[in-house]
């Protein structure tokens, strides 16, 4: 099932390959990502890495519609 998983979410269409270039800056959810670095070509460059984290408190559910919606 592992397998199964994997082959999907690896789908061409699914997946993002960034080209870096100097200054680029990309954000993504650990939560609900797979991630994986790629050979690359830094030639001259420096890599640059910080973690940063945020707690959002989950909506209770259910969720009421009504209310999240703005309405009265």
């Amino acid at each position: 099932m592992a397998a199964a998983l994997v082959a999907h979410t690896t789908r061409p269409e699914f997946v993002l390959r960034h080209v870096w270039q100097v200054g680029d800056l990309v954000f993504w959810d650990n939560r609900a990502s797979l991630h994986s670095a790629s050979p690359a070509n830094y030639a001259g460059g420096e890599r640059l890495i910080h973690r940063g984290y945020a707690y959002v408190q989950p909506l209770a559910w259910p969720v009421d519609h009504e209310l999240s919606a703005g309405g009265e």
